[in-house]
């Protein structure tokens, strides 16, 4: 067990540090380019003013972001801590699965911005994701990079390790909590948490981060979407209105989604993806043997 979280410690820190190294890099190319085209001096440059500008710039940000889960998924999957096969899943069966989990993106969206306003939730870093939604940068880092990038550290390599080492329960909790933690925006902890513990219970009925992407990806888009239209900081009572229609639309969105979920209990419901432990595995194969059919 000691060796599992050490392994689990090590993704963390290494999807960490990936972050800082390529958004200092990313950093550092914005301030040349500014001194270079657009003639601001080095005093202005270096200053905690400058630092800040370009912590909430849409290009930087976005830039840097997607660079960052890109390489990550490189080094994780190079690595061997992760994979993107389809797992458990028939060939027969994955379109529809992946189905039921872009509708489980679709119909939780709402539910859960709910359950964030209720909770008063603050966005910390509205002004960052304001200008990522506004530049092609940090749209595909918030629909593409994010979705992929954060499902293999989470799903494909610690819940992963997770599994046969404690109960299914219990990886599912521990995953969906650190990928709550590691955003660091109270209102992104809020739904993180939340989303992250049916993103964990896809992932061990089948093996796979393909379904998790997938209800990933519908959920960033349509949250990213609902940004242009109504502005990043819209509440659900701006898009349904308010008063007993919009109770009653988030309640059929909850049964849709209860009813997507059990659907997608049902399809997988013949599957035995198994997660084995090798007893001392090498660094670079900790808790990642191939375990289920390919």
């Amino acid at each position: 067990m000691k060796k599992t979280v050490l392994n689990v410690l090590l993704y963390l820190v290494l999807y960490f540090v990936i972050q800082i190294t390529i958004g200092s890099v990313i950093g550092v190319i914005a301030m040349i380019y500014k001194y270079l085209a657009e003639g601001e001096s080095l005093d202005v440059l270096l200053s905690p003013d400058n630092a800040e500008s370009l912590s909430r710039n849409g290009w930087v940000v976005g830039l840097s972001s997607l660079l960052s889960n890109v390489v990550a998924l490189i080094v994780f999957l190079k690595m061997r801590w992760g994979s993107l096969t389809w797992g458990a899943m028939k060939r027969g069966e994955i379109a529809a699965i992946l189905a039921v989990s872009a509708a489980l993106g679709l119909t939780q969206c709402m539910p859960i911005s709910a359950l964030t306003e209720w909770l008063q939730a603050k966005d910390i870093l509205a002004d960052t994701f304001e200008g990522m939604m506004n530049n092609v940068w940090g749209v595909l880092a918030i629909c593409i990079g994010a979705p992929l990038g954060e499902e293999l550290l989470f799903r494909g390599a610690i819940q992963r390790c997770l599994h046969g080492r404690v109960r299914p329960w219990a990886a599912i909790l521990t995953s969906s909590l650190l990928f709550a933690l590691i955003h660091g925006n109270p209102v992104q902890m809020v739904g993180g948490f939340t989303m992250g513990l049916v993103l964990g219970w896809l992932y061990y009925r089948t093996g796979s981060i393909w379904p998790g992407v997938m209800m990933h990806f519908v959920n960033n888009t349509l949250s990213t979407v609902f940004g242009w239209i109504y502005g990043i900081d819209a509440k659900n009572e701006d898009v349904i209105g308010t008063g007993w229609p919009s109770y009653l639309i988030l309640l059929v969105l909850l049964l849709l989604f209860v009813g997507f979920l059990l659907m997608f209990n049902k399809k997988t419901n013949n599957y035995e993806p198994s997660f084995e432990v090798v007893a001392e595995p090498s660094q670079a194969e900790a808790c990642h043997e191939d375990s289920v059919e390919k």
